[in-house]
């Protein structure tokens, strides 16, 4: 039953609040997660071996704004609103007007929120909500010789050589990239959707031009895989095919309880974050390392003892099914080859200069569409890697509830 709920949980997902990386998928969501991750994988290699080829895939470039905002007209009354990613909580924070975000924010976010609800009610279609990325305010935006940067969390972005994008920047009050549209009859039953623009669209589907808004296209330029990339995607993907179906003929997937995923989550972000590849004798050590620090922090005999017994569990558990944990980080590592060299492929096409403390770099990395359910492309050696180093995972404007 428990796996059954780790399946739903992706399967089920419709609402953008957090994206997963293909290769985890299967830790989290269990066979069906190994499945969808190797089935979106291969559609965006055969998307990019026949580019003209009509495909219900959708690729575009992810881009690091802040914060999020939900916008729109409310599907039960028609008025306009903005709202963070709290929209999707049991008590959503919903802002008509700058008493409402007064009342429901810091000032801080509050000031980009009423900012948000004076210039895009300018541009907005007349029904259906909407989440984007913030990139540029007045005061966050910086014009150079070459043009216009705006930064947010890690990346810096510029506009370089692009005089039709420095020019929109410099006149714009606000800067935002429009990713997924929400449909429905009520704020808890909406279904999302990528709102996929084209190549050469100034602004989204269903929106209007304004020079007080600067649309930041988002779009990925899909051009034909070379065989080099191409062969290495394929002998990752052959190879995850195949170890895939040998644990689903083992019931690999059921060692994945719900408690121990949780711990492979911080297991892999560890593991980035210093350095190394993560396995299962290194998950065992990371457990063990936690249930020290947290019998250390308890006060009496009876909690440390309870503690420590939960986590003695899970090592058990994990070392009666080592097999399986085996297998698990190796899919890990064969859909991590296999995204790698999709990545590889699709970098340099971004209408935007990408930096990191004035180092130049490529975009953070891609999000994929597939079948209702959206997985992001991303280096983790490069930009998780650079994301913990430069804190940029801290609780901020980004992730408030």
């Amino acid at each position: 039953m428990l796996l059954l709920f780790l399946r739903e949980s992706i399967q089920n997902e419709t609402k953008l609040k957090h994206l997963e990386h293909p290769e985890d998928l299967h830790f989290n969501s269990g066979e069906f997660g190994a499945n969808h991750a190797i089935d979106s994988l291969l559609a965006v290699h055969e998307k990019l071996k026949n580019p003209e080829k009509e495909s219900c895939t959708i690729i575009y470039t992810k881009i690091y704004g802040s914060p999020s905002l939900v916008f729109g007209h409310h599907p039960e009354n028609g008025n306009f609103f903005v709202a963070t990613k709290s929209l999707f909580n049991k008590t959503p924070k919903i802002n008509y007007s700058d008493s409402d975000i007064d009342k429901n924010h810091p000032k801080e976010l509050g000031d980009i929120l009423k900012h948000a609800l004076k210039h895009l009610k300018k541009v907005s279609p007349k029904s259906g909500l909407f989440q984007g990325d913030i990139m540029h305010l007045p005061h966050t935006k910086v014009e150079t010789e070459r043009g216009v940067s705006f930064k947010h969390n890690l990346l810096n972005y510029r506009t370089d050589g692009n005089k039709e994008e420095t020019r929109k920047a410099k006149e714009a009050k606000i800067g935002i990239a429009v990713h997924t549209k929400y449909t429905g009859n009520d704020l808890q039953n909406m279904n999302m959707s990528a709102l996929d623009i084209g190549e050469k669209d100034s602004v989204p589907p269903g929106f209007s031009e304004h020079p007080d808004v600067h649309f930041i296209n988002h779009a990925t330029p899909i051009k034909k895989i070379n065989s080099g990339w191409s062969a290495e995607f394929g002998k990752s993907i052959s190879k995850a095919k195949k170890l895939k179906d040998d644990m689903t003929r083992n019931s690999s997937f059921s060692s994945f309880t719900q408690d121990v995923a949780s711990h492979i989550s911080t297991h892999i972000n560890s593991m980035v974050r210093n350095g190394g590849i993560p396995s299962t004798d290194s998950l065992l050590d990371h457990i063990k390392e936690r249930k020290e620090k947290e019998v250390s922090k308890l006060k009496t005999q009876s909690a440390k003892d309870k503690t420590a017994n939960q986590h003695d569990l899970l090592i058990t558990h994990i070392r009666k099914n080592r097999n399986h944990f085996d297998s698990g980080f190796e899919l890990h590592e064969h859909l991590q080859n296999a995204k790698d060299a999709l990545i590889n492929h699709l970098d340099g096409g971004s209408k935007f200069k990408q930096d990191i403390g004035g180092k130049e770099t490529a975009p953070e990395g891609y999000v994929v569409h597939h079948k209702g359910i959206p997985t992001k492309l991303v280096n983790r050696q490069e930009f998780s890697k650079a994301n913990f180093e430069l804190g940029a995972f801290r609780k901020n404007l980004t992730n408030e509830k």
